[in-house]
């Protein structure tokens, strides 16, 4: 397997003089470390071999043209702000983590809104029994 960047001193030859069979030396990197590697590629037909080829120079021919660097700025800000979430534990343990405060603070509510309400009923029977006891004038 080929793993390398294309570099504008690939040169691919004909192997063995074939028109679909490819030749080319280059800096691989599929075993992790760097080594010069003399590679090959053949394919079914002349066609897609020359369209292999046309692509390789095509892409060579782009290397070293300055691009545009408000959008490549606006690409890195962009990197910036994202975030990698390590595995699903740390998802499930998040996730797990949030129900717990948003059960929390449901209890809370309910509790606030349970004392509300007999602070209300108590206000309201006191004010109803002083009005009892108290004679008319």
């Amino acid at each position: 397997c080929a793993n390398h960047y294309i570099t504008k001193d690939i040169n691919l030859q004909p192997n063995c003089g074939s028109d679909r069979a490819w030749v080319w030396t280059a800096a691989d990197f599929a075993d992790e470390a760097v080594k010069t590697e003399t590679l090959a590629i053949r394919f079914a037909n002349a066609e897609n071999a020359k369209k292999f080829k046309d692509l390789i120079v095509e892409c060579q021919d782009k290397i070293g043209i300055p691009t545009d660097e408000q959008e490549s700025d606006k690409l890195a800000k962009e990197l910036e702000g994202l975030e990698v979430k390590e595995s699903k534990e740390d998802d499930v343990k998040e996730n797990d983590s949030e129900n717990k405060e948003n059960e929390t603070k449901s209890k809370d509510s309910e509790q606030n809104e349970s004392n509300t309400s007999e602070t209300d009923a108590s206000d309201e029977n006191k004010n109803t029994s002083s009005t009892e006891d108290t004679p008319e004038k």
